[in-house]
């Protein structure tokens, strides 16, 4: 019995020592190597260096023939030469950017990841735990190493493929000629998609909205098609809601003399005019203090127009909804809704604000608490209770 209790401290001890050793080595090599945009991607480029004596801190495309005879390997950077995509080369350049869409980049690591598991066991592990399917020709062959190589022999930026989604799981699915080659599936998580965790993903945040400030040109209004009567005065969009009634992107406009529409930004017609600062976010003047809200209690204060935060979000694929809460004289409080189908997550802007704020906005701003990466479950008891 003292036996197998010797033997088992023993392995603990040594699955401890051998775990410090990996976190010390990829220590040591983020330190040498540079930065990554999160821990997923500095692993894949640990695995490399130390496998195949891969450098995976620049921008470059690669093959390595041990690991897979054909394909390359392409390593992408951002302004700060941050490593931001490791991956397999397999869609064409042109084709996403005509086509934005985060399916891309995730296929290319992920069948990386897949290789570069230790066997087949660990493979079928690494699926099910990140919940992807994935089928191999019409019969469905087995997923091994082996198959696998075989698969990505055939697969080029030239075949066919197609990408869809349910709204809950994304399926790319390549072709030879009419034949099935590849199907992967997978659901539609930032975590997955991107390979990082809601900490990185949120430390992300605003780094990505400072970036997107620099390039940023403000854009002229764009007066919708269709537009309702709501009064003699006031105009609105159709009605697209989230959930509930009450959280709406609708736009409103107001229509002059001569017949042309401007949006409607008035102290006399305040929630609209509030939605309005969301929905159109044409007003460069009204400025807010934002706390952004992370994991761990952590917190991070920034202040800056409105306009610049609500089409920062915009620009990574979200939807703007808007619902007002309550008001106290001039007053008002509401939430607003950053939805990222797309990706799975919502952006919950938590705001109270001066409706003079308009008219004086050198004297007024606006407050917000931001939730970055927030999945929804229950609208009613989240908008009802946003000021407890």
């Amino acid at each position: 019995m003292y036996g197998n209790i010797y033997k088992t401290q023993m392995a603990r001890r040594v699955s401890w020592v051998i775990l410090f050793c990996f976190c010390d080595m990829t220590f040591l090599f983020s330190q040498e190597y540079g930065k990554f945009i999160s821990k997923r991607l500095e692993n894949i480029a640990f695995l490399l260096s130390s496998r195949y004596q891969a450098d995976c801190s620049v921008t470059q495309h690669f093959l390595l023939k041990p690991l897979c005879p054909d394909k390359q390997i392409i390593v992408t950077t951002d302004l700060y030469r941050i490593v931001n995509h490791i991956g397999f080369e397999l869609f064409d350049r042109k084709i996403m950017e005509q086509n934005p869409s985060p399916v891309y980049t995730f296929v290319e690591r992920y069948l990386l990841e897949l290789l570069l598991t230790d066997n087949d066991v660990v493979m079928q592990r690494f699926l099910k735990e990140s919940k992807v399917m994935i089928r191999l020709g019409q019969n469905n062959r087995l997923l091994t190493h082996a198959s696998l190589l075989s698969v990505l022999r055939d697969m080029s930026s030239g075949r066919s493929f197609i990408v869809t989604t349910d709204n809950s799981r994304y399926t790319v699915t390549w072709y030879l000629g009419k034949q099935m080659l590849l199907s992967l599936r997978f659901p539609i998580q930032y975590e997955l998609i991107w390979g990082m965790n809601k900490v990185e993903a949120e430390d992300l945040f605003y780094m990505n909205l400072e970036d997107y400030r620099l390039s940023r040109k403000s854009s002229s209004v764009c007066i919708p098609q269709s537009l309702t009567a709501l009064n003699d005065s006031c105009y609105v969009t159709g009605e697209d809601f989230y959930g509930i009634e009450a959280i709406s992107s609708s736009q409103y406009y107001k229509k002059d003399i001569g017949g042309k529409f401007t949006p409607v930004l008035d102290v006399n017609s305040p929630m609209e005019s509030i939605s309005n600062l969301f929905t159109i976010s044409v007003n460069e003047k009204c400025r807010v203090e934002v706390t952004q809200r992370m994991y761990g209690n952590r917190k991070n204060r920034f202040e800056l127009p409105l306009c610049e935060l609500v089409d920062y979000c915009k620009s990574g694929g979200c939807e703007v909804y808007v619902g007002m809460e309550r008001c106290v004289g001039n007053h008002y409080w509401g939430i607003a809704f950053m939805v990222n189908r797309s990706l799975g997550y919502n952006h919950l802007l938590y705001f109270d604000t001066d409706i003079r704020i308009l008219s004086d906005p050198d004297k007024y701003k606006m407050n917000m608490q931001l939730y970055g990466f927030v999945p929804i479950h229950n609208l009613r008891n989240l908008f009802s209770g946003q000021n407890q």
